[in-house]
């Protein structure tokens, strides 16, 4: 369940929509099953969808849920890394706390991007208004938009 959340959070802020297609990995490129395996040597459980023109690998690393995008070429373009809300930064958390006053943080991921850098990625509810917003460590708001998807469940 939360994989599958995680996966429309991220689909939704790298592509801006969502249809992602499932993709058997003998169809996956051999540039991108190479760069993957490259990059997260030990990963195991991989599924592999379609998003947009990109691959997407959903997969774990010590038990801890992980999803990468690849261009069809194999350049590596993001990971997000399944968190405890705990894990959040303290400047993270008071931005939320400030400018979202009244929301409730559901689910937290450390994010990678290969033209952002490092930031988080956390689903809030207030009510029944749920939003996505991505963050710098330091709790500056890089984006945020509706959560149109189910309820997020919590850690």
């Amino acid at each position: 369940m939360k994989n599958k959340i995680f996966m429309l959070i991220c689909a939704t802020l790298l592509c801006g929509s969502i249809g992602a297609q499932k993709v058997s990995t003998d169809k996956v490129p051999a540039a991108v099953t190479s760069t993957f395996k490259s990059k997260f040597p030990s990963a195991t459980k991989a599924t592999w969808e379609m998003e947009g023109k990109n691959y997407e690998a959903e997969f774990k690393v010590n038990e801890v849920a992980h999803t990468a995008s690849f261009s069809p070429t194999g350049a590596w373009l993001k990971t997000d890394t399944s968190i405890k809300i705990a894990e959040l930064p303290s400047p993270v958390k008071e931005t939320i706390t400030k400018d979202f006053a009244g929301y409730t943080i559901k689910q937290a991921n450390k994010m990678e991007d290969a033209q952002h850098g490092k930031g988080y990625e956390v689903a809030i509810e207030k009510g029944k208004e749920s939003k996505d917003v991505v963050l710098s460590d330091k709790g500056v708001v890089m984006s945020q938009e509706p959560h149109h998807n189910e309820t997020v469940k919590t850690d």
